[in-house]
């Protein structure tokens, strides 16, 4: 579990987004005793959660939101920005940014200098650090820090104290936001979501739809933050596991002490596939079996049958059970070079 600044500092500072940890890792070494700061934005977030980049004193924290709030950001930052693997937004024609931003991997844009590494696969970032030194601090635009780290493996050392906590009623269910944040303004409706949920519901999310809630008091139940971020939207696969490990948990609670069944998953998709989110469903538990505290439904079933309060729901498409199936390898934190990038807002 780690806690992330989402403050400016004094020093000037270079800004990192998209998914690329190695990329971050040189950038890091090369930076590391050159009066710079660097600064996550966007999925590059979880990288604060991995012990080996805590070792870096001027890895200082995180910068803004997700990719949709580029222009305004980027502007505020000061610093130069290196894109690895990641959206972008067009800049305005005006925009002061434009001549301190750096491409690398399957990301460019026309009038961007883009990075390739050698023959070794090193990238110099000698040309960054240069200008960083020539820029003001970032600006301040949030306070405070927010809370991540909670992929399968911290979960699952946190098993007993989750476990207990659904036995005793502390914790009724567990609400998956997973996925990729969209410009649209009826993407509001998932901030509106976390803040009606009941205290005893928690949120299991990753990739950059977490912005739309992570910064909100949703507070914790009994040391359990209400939000449990896996990571980056690669790391998606750590809530499956998550889920069938709470399953298997509660194969060994007696049905007197279980809670109420229904645990609903929904998880966004990227605008561009749909503009509502997706949900996973399955077929109910059968009735001659004790029921889990786990099951997969859509969340907008919980919305409408159990939770009046709740904001209601855009259309939703579903996704077959077999496509989410956890038995599907992890995919590699670099997209293939094919992947197109380059995300057009109005």
């Amino acid at each position: 579990m780690t806690e992330v600044s989402i403050e400016g500092g004094r020093r000037p500072g270079i800004l990192i987004s998209g998914h690329d940890l190695k990329d971050l890792e040189m950038l890091l070494e090369q930076t590391e005793g050159k009066g710079v700061d660097v600064y996550t934005h966007g999925e590059m977030l979880p990288a604060h959660y991995y012990p080996a980049f805590k070792k870096y004193k001027h890895f200082v924290g995180n910068y803004g939101n997700a990719w949709r709030q580029q222009r305004e950001e980027f502007t505020a930052f000061n610093g130069p920005i290196l894109f690895t693997t990641n959206c972008i937004v067009p800049p305005l024609s005006n925009a002061t940014y434009k001549d301190r931003v750096f491409t690398t991997n399957s990301t460019g844009y026309p009038g961007w200098k883009h990075i390739v590494a050698d023959a070794d696969g090193h990238k110099d970032f000698s040309e960054i650090i240069e200008v960083a030194l020539t820029c003001e601090p970032p600006r301040t635009i949030e306070h405070g820090s927010i809370v991540g780290g909670f992929g399968h493996n911290q979960v699952f050392a946190l098993a007993d104290k989750v476990v207990e906590a659904v036995k005793s009623g502390a914790i009724r269910k567990f609400v998956v936001m997973s996925g990729c944040d969209g410009r649209q303004r009826g993407r509001n409706y998932y901030t509106e979501f976390a803040k009606a949920l009941p205290k005893d519901i928690v949120i299991l999310t990753s990739g950059c739809a977490k912005f739309r809630y992570n910064k909100l008091p949703l507070g914790d139940i009994n040391g359990i933050p209400r939000m449990l971020d896996a990571g980056q939207c690669n790391d998606s696969y750590s809530l499956a596991l998550i889920a069938l490990k709470l399953r298997k948990c509660s194969d060994s609670m007696t049905s007197t002490n279980r809670p109420s069944p229904t645990t609903s998953l929904g998880m966004s998709r990227k605008p561009s596939s749909c503009s509502s989110p997706s949900s996973i469903s399955a077929s109910k538990t059968s009735t001659s079996v004790p029921r889990s505290p786990v099951s997969f439904r859509p969340v907008w079933s919980m919305c409408s049958s159990r939770t009046s309060a709740l904001p209601a729901s855009p259309t939703s498409k579903t996704i077959s059970r077999s496509s989410a199936s956890p038995d599907r390898q992890r995919p590699s934190h670099r997209p293939p070079d094919s992947a197109v990038l380059v995300r057009r807002a109005s």
